[in-house]
């Protein structure tokens, strides 16, 4: 991966690509009622979303597997890797979280949320080169033919998106409704 150095950081993508990529991959999360909060990083020099989930107790409790990353041994949620989307860099596709004014807001829920998005990313930077080599091997892993996998891979497939897919339906919608625009 070339793209250790690099600082990670949270995006939301939209409901619009989201919904543009489930017409392709049934397993693309379509989560219109909440944010859609992950980090961003760069696999064969495309870039990559992972989705976060937000602390729950079985996560704490969750064997560790190729799939997802528990972020502080699950106390702050895990990223999951199965759920890898391909993202344009393109407010028509994504918008970059901005922690600073959810710090500001006087709602005790959003501060709350912050701390937990702020220790997370601090979590997951400080862990960033085992986040980018886990994201790295399973994209790898799950770009080979099926009949390539090992038994336990096969076990865990149906529940990874068709990364291949994704890519080409990403550049499909860059090409309809970004690249029309320019």
């Amino acid at each position: 991966m070339n793209e250790r150095k690099s600082k990670l950081y949270f995006i939301t993508l939209t409901s619009s690509y989201l919904k543009y990529l489930g017409i392709y991959e049934n397993k693309v999360s379509l989560k219109v009622n909440r944010p859609f909060i992950g980090i961003v990083f760069k696999i064969n020099n495309k870039e990559y979303f992972a989705p976060l989930s937000s602390p729950k107790e079985k996560h704490k409790k969750m064997k560790t597997n190729i799939d997802f990353f528990k972020i502080d041994k699950g106390n702050l949620g895990i990223i999951n890797f199965n759920n890898m989307i391909p993202v344009i860099n393109n407010d028509l596709c994504r918008k970059k979280l901005d922690l600073k004014m959810l710090s500001k807001s006087l709602n005790t829920e959003d501060i709350k949320y912050f701390r937990l998005l702020k220790n997370q990313l601090k979590y997951c930077e400080k862990n960033k080169n085992i986040i980018f080599a886990k994201a790295e091997k399973i994209y790898n892993i799950f770009t080979k033919n099926f009949e390539e996998l090992s038994e336990s891979q096969k076990k865990i497939y149906r529940r990874v998106n068709n990364f291949k897919v994704l890519e080409s339906a990403s550049k499909e919608f860059e090409k309809e409704y970004i690249t029309e625009l320019l």
